[in-house]
Parts: C-alpha cells; sequence; structure tokens
C-alpha cells in the first residue's frame, strides 16, 4: 500500500492566502515563503515497532507555490511541508506485505501579522482525513470507531480511529486509520496511520506516535 504525496500536498494546498504580509511581500519585491521543521520517528520507536522508512531519505519536502492577489498586484506565495513515511511488512492472509504504514506530516502554520491562515490548524480529525482521502483514489474512510488521547510533542492529543478501505496490489482490504494533530514550534505536525484490520498494530501505531520527534 502507497500513500502518495500529493495525497497530503492536498491539505495545504489551498490554505494560504493574501491580505497583508511582509513589507517586501507587499512591494512584490520578494515571494512570502512559509517553511516547516520535518517530524520523524525517533531512533528509538522505529527500532521498538519495525518501522522502516519508505524512501531512501526519511523526510521529503513537499513545495507548493500559489500566485495569489496581494496589496492590488500579484504575489508568489511558497509553503514547504514535510513528509516523512515509514512502511512495515506485516502478514495477513497468507501472505507478507509491507502493508502498515505511518506517516509524520508538518505544515507551517502561516501566520502574518499575527493571524494563522493555514486551514489544517482549524479542522478536526475527520476533515483531515477526508482531505487527504480526497487526493488519494485507493483510500476510503469510514465511520469513526474510538478516540484515544496520547502524548504528542508534549502535548495531550486526541486520536480519532477509523475504519476505512485502501487498494493493496489491486484488492480492497479492509483498514484501520488513525489522525491527530498538534501545534508544535510553529508547525502543525499530523500523525496518520493505516494498516489492515487482520493485524494488530495499535500499539505500535501509538509508540510510533509518541516517539515522533520535531
Amino acid at each position: 500500500m502507497t500513500l502518495t504525496r500529493r495525497a497530503f500536498g492536498g491539505l495545504v494546498s489551498g490554505a494560504i492566502v493574501a491580505g497583508t504580509g511582509c513589507l517586501g511581500f507587499i512591494l512584490g519585491d520578494e515571494a512570502q515563503k512559509f517553511e516547516a521543521s520535518p517530524a520523524t520517528i525517533s531512533a528509538e520507536a522505529s527500532g521498538e515497532t519495525g518501522y522502516e522508512q519508505a524512501s531512501e531519505s526519511e523526510s521529503e519536502e513537499m513545495r507548493i507555490e500559489r500566485t495569489v492577489e496581494g496589496g492590488g498586484q500579484e504575489r508568489d506565495i511558497v509553503a514547504v511541508n514535510y513528509i516523512s513515511q515509514y512502511e512495515k511488512t506485516v502478514e495477513f492472509l497468507g501472505q507478507e506485505k509491507r502493508a502498515a504504514v505511518f506517516i509524520a506530516f508538518s505544515t507551517p502554520e502561516v501566520e502574518i501579522l499575527g493571524k494563522t491562515l493555514n486551514p489544517v490548524g482549524e479542522m478536526d480529525n475527520k476533515e483531515l482525513i477526508e482531505q487527504a482521502q480526497g487526493k488519494y483514489e485507493g483510500l476510503t474512510v469510514g465511520d469513526e470507531v474510538g478516540t484515544r488521547e496520547t502524548e504528542l510533542l508534549g502535548s495531550t492529543v486526541d486520536i480519532t480511529k477509523f475504519e476505512g478501505s485502501a487498494d493493496l496490489d489491486g484488492t480492497e482490504v479492509p483498514v484501520y486509520i488513525h489522525v491527530g494533530q498538534t501545534d508544535h514550534d510553529g508547525d502543525i505536525v499530523i500523525p496518520i496511520a493505516v494498516y489492515p484490520q487482520m493485524v494488530d498494530e495499535e500499539p505500535e501505531t501509538y509508540t510510533n506516535i509518541t516517539g515522533i520527534e520535531h
């Protein structure tokens, strides 16, 4: 199962709007740039849970560029997000497949003159995963089946669990999806886990969440 990065880029692709900003931005001298810091799983947590990074680079940059109206003129906006994706081989239906996925996604809060303009921070967990679902054809999110509090980067957050289905090598597989979010050091950090319902990866999911570094 591969959750494409465009799914998470869709969370913030329309996030930044221009009203007022820094002087250089208003005058059109420069693009307004907002960049997150990568969020990753600690080596201790990934060693315990057995998740491995899905690509050569642990965190991949997702750059979103938009041209918007500002000061009566067009201006360029750049948002730099990061996605760290991990996978684990699990056994189900008599097969071993890299079918458990954990993602740590970070996006800048995008603050101009004290006003936060990234709507991701205003979304609840259902809205977050529905945004991702809308950009990923192989993922279908169903009903909420539970909520659990856990520690994430020094804050107590609600992690919501959903039923769903995902395409795995052409086969529709029932999955569980966990999602939550927190604000940390000027970014919004979002953990997302997806794994087949036939395996119990919930303990590993929460170890990964509490092991996120940013």
